[in-house]
């Protein structure tokens, strides 16, 4: 399927999860899509390896969407703004550009207040390295695997809250460009939140740490 739906009335849809995954062609304008009544964008160009057109006309009416989970999961071709896409009501984020292998745009004015899992939200997203230091994470829960295969991020996020943080594990499987000075800036800023970060938090780093983290990871671990 690659047909022109640019002119489609959207502004009463609720629920679009799925709505062209796995259309392998499909690469139409969406940008003057009114998502004013939805609450789900769940997988909707899911797998849609041709899809990069733009859908940053979005911007305001995605404010009541509360799931995009996988929304550009296998979007191969994907690297389009997205900067203002209204994400301030979201609460699950997982896989929402794993696999967007050319997917390289800065989501660092995402609001994500409310979102309480990043579960694999860049795996194998291997051109992704973009700041998102600005992120505010007090309600995220789940960080499982969210950079996993990410190869090129090598971000700071040392001021992430992680107070309600449970699941770490794997987070950074395979971040082989993350330095160690990032490493380290992870590991002293999460501990100097204690003693509000979570017990039994699994958190493997990618990242030759040095000695200047040795403290932070005495902290972490007792």
């Amino acid at each position: 399927f690659d047909q022109d739906v640019s002119g489609w009335n959207v502004s009463s849809v609720q629920d679009a999860e799925g709505m062209f995954d796995g259309c392998t062609a499909f690469n139409q304008s969406l940008n003057s899509w009114d998502w004013s009544s939805c609450t789900n964008l769940r997988r909707l160009l899911a797998d849609c390896a041709a899809f990069n057109s733009a859908v940053n006309g979005w911007g305001s009416t995605t404010s009541g969407v509360t799931n995009i989970n996988g929304l550009f999961l296998g979007c191969t071709s994907f690297n389009q703004p997205v900067s203002g896409i209204d994400t301030s009501a979201v609460t699950t984020a997982g896989t929402v550009f794993a696999q967007c292998t050319a997917f390289n745009q800065s989501l660092n004015s995402w609001d994500m207040s409310n979102c309480t899992t990043f579960f694999r939200m860049f795996q194998d997203a291997v051109a992704y390295n973009q700041s998102m230091l600005s992120w505010d994470t007090g309600s995220c829960e789940d960080m499982a695997e969210m950079f996993d295969g990410a190869a090129a991020f090598n971000q700071n996020i040392a001021g992430w809250n992680i107070s309600e943080l449970t699941d770490a594990e794997g987070m950074f499987n395979g971040t082989v460009g993350i330095s160690s000075a990032n490493t380290d800036n992870l590991l002293n800023g999460w501990a100097a939140q204690a003693p509000s970060v979570q017990n039994n938090v699994t958190l493997d780093t990618a990242g030759n740490r040095t000695s200047s983290s040795d403290a932070a990871v005495t902290t972490l671990t007792t």
